[in-house]
This record gives C-alpha cells, sequence and structure tokens, in this order.
C-alpha cells in the first residue's frame, strides 16, 4: 500500500479561487505556507449540503494526517497500560509529558484542529 502525502494538511487559503481544497503546508507564499506538490483533495459540495456541513468536511479530511498519528499514539498508550497492569500511573505520566507538548497534548490539539476549535 502506497503511503500518503506527509501532514500538516490545511483547508486552502484561497477559499474563493479553490473553495474545498485540502492541500498540505510547508513553503511561504503570500504569508501563508502551502506546498508545491499539489492538492491533496478537491471536497465538492452537493447542492443539498448546508455549508457548516461542508466546511466541517473539509476540516475533518485536512485533518487526516493529525488524526492518524494520535491514534497511533493512542494505541501505543493503550498497549503499553495492558502490558504494565498495576503500573498505569507511572505509565499514564510517561504519555502525558512525553515529547514536546506532550502525546495526550497532541492527542487534543488534533482533535481541536478537526472540529476547528480554539481558533
Amino acid at each position: 500500500m502506497s503511503k500518503h502525502t506527509p501532514g500538516p494538511w490545511e483547508l486552502c487559503a484561497y477559499k474563493v479561487a479553490f473553495p474545498g481544497r485540502i492541500v498540505p503546508i510547508s513553503d511561504t507564499v503570500f504569508g501563508k505556507e502551502i506546498r508545491s506538490d499539489g492538492p491533496i483533495a478537491d471536497v465538492l459540495c452537493p447542492v443539498t449540503m448546508d455549508i457548516g456541513t461542508y466546511e466541517a468536511n473539509c476540516l475533518l479530511i485536512a485533518a487526516s494526517p493529525d488524526l492518524l498519528k494520535a491514534l497511533d499514539i493512542a494505541y501505543g498508550l493503550i498497549v503499553e497500560l495492558d502490558e504494565n497492569k498495576g503500573r498505569e500511573t507511572k505509565v499514564m505520566e510517561k504519555w502525558w509529558h512525553e515529547g514536546g507538548p506532550g502525546a495526550v497534548q497532541f492527542i487534543e490539539d488534533a482533535i481541536r484542529k478537526a472540529r476547528k476549535e480554539g481558533e
């Protein structure tokens, strides 16, 4: 199976010209980071769909790489907790603070990105 285009992805900043275009982030163009390897997806909006649902669908697609990484983190935590029954507090402390903002913080951020919360 082929690998997907690495994240992070976002909804294109130029919504008038490219509504529903999901693009990878990397290079700065006009003050916005956009990679030049083309769009990930162009999400179509059926006439019967309200704009709120359409935008939520676009945001969910754009958050996919972050959500996949968050799922990998959560899976690792569940496996480690299962292997360390009776030492859950120590395992949770490790996972809560592991690297950068911490694994739990990354999961929370990925969910917020998909739901467009905290902007």
